[in-house]
């Protein structure tokens, strides 16, 4: 699977009107499945939009977080740096997911995944009985297992972003829940000093970054988090790259509006960082020309 066979099939039913997947899953619910497990199939072009428009503006929220991430480590709160980090990696593979054709949404209290088929604007919906982190992330490493994205940036290396290991998962989860994280409310200020590695992995691979050495764990993780963060990102916005090379002028309209009111009010503002700042701001022009 390649950035232009995902383009192709997420572009089919455009971006106009821009609806909301648990929107429609509400006006369709009278037929959709009752028990968990079953499911009906649904012809709708109005799921193909939803599941774009979706997808654009999960993006714009994981960049955002790369913004938040960058004011909360400046101020040392560095535990909470990396859950920042991990959420720009959880709103990528929503985006990812929904490119691909499929969305876990909920309806009047019931879990619902959203497949789309083979045949354009046809769609399973199969009812389920949880809608949470793990299902998002399998779905995401099943869907994008044999999706590799080659960058001259990186001297050719191949780049795979996905694992199976839930490795941005179980590390939000420890610092979240684990009573003995957030370890720098009992540090000093010196000490909180040694985390450097601030910004300067962004350009890095996901996978070189695993090859390199590191003073201490936390650094090595924020380090991690930053390259899968920006490599999805990068992927993403490879894709929709491609998309609206096929889209009707309306959808255009729609999708760099999307991007011109982000760019005008996150990326012009500050404390945005200047290094990635500049990154993003090519990748969106990329995408927009």
């Amino acid at each position: 699977m390649d950035a232009r066979s995902v383009a192709t099939k997420a572009a089919a039913d455009g971006l106009s009107p821009a609806p909301y997947v648990k929107n429609l899953l509400i006006e369709y619910f009278p037929t959709l499945p009752r028990d968990v497990g079953s499911s009906t199939q649904l012809f709708s072009q109005d799921i193909g939009r939803a599941l774009l428009n979706e997808s654009v503006l999960y993006l714009l929220r994981a960049m955002s977080h790369m913004v938040s991430y960058e004011v909360i480590y400046s101020k040392h709160q560095f535990s909470w740096a990396l859950v920042t980090l991990y959420y720009a990696n959880y709103f990528c593979a929503l985006s990812m997911n929904r490119l691909a054709g499929k969305a876990i949404s909920s309806a009047n209290g019931k879990h619902y995944e959203v497949t789309a088929d083979r045949i354009q604007s046809s769609f399973q919906i199969k009812r389920i009985g949880v809608n949470n982190h793990t299902l998002v992330w399998d779905t995401n490493y099943n869907l994008y297992a044999d999706f590799n994205w080659q960058d001259s940036s990186y001297n050719g290396t191949l780049i795979k972003v996905s694992n199976r290991n839930h490795f941005e998962r179980k590390l939000r989860e420890n610092i979240n829940y684990h009573p003995d994280s957030y370890k720098e409310l009992f540090s000093s200020r010196s000490n909180k000093n040694l985390l450097s590695c601030f910004g300067k992995n962004y350009w890095v691979s996901p996978t070189t970054v695993l090859l390199l050495p590191f003073p201490n764990e936390t650094e090595k993780d924020i380090a991690n988090l930053e390259c899968r963060s920006i490599g999805r990102q990068i992927i993403l916005l490879t894709i929709l790259g491609e998309i609206k090379k096929i889209l009707q002028p309306s959808s255009k309209s729609i999708l760099v509006g999307y991007f011109n009111n982000f760019s005008k009010n996150i990326m012009n503002r500050p404390p945005f960082n200047s290094k990635l700042k500049l990154m993003f701001q090519s990748l969106i022009q990329d995408c927009l020309s």
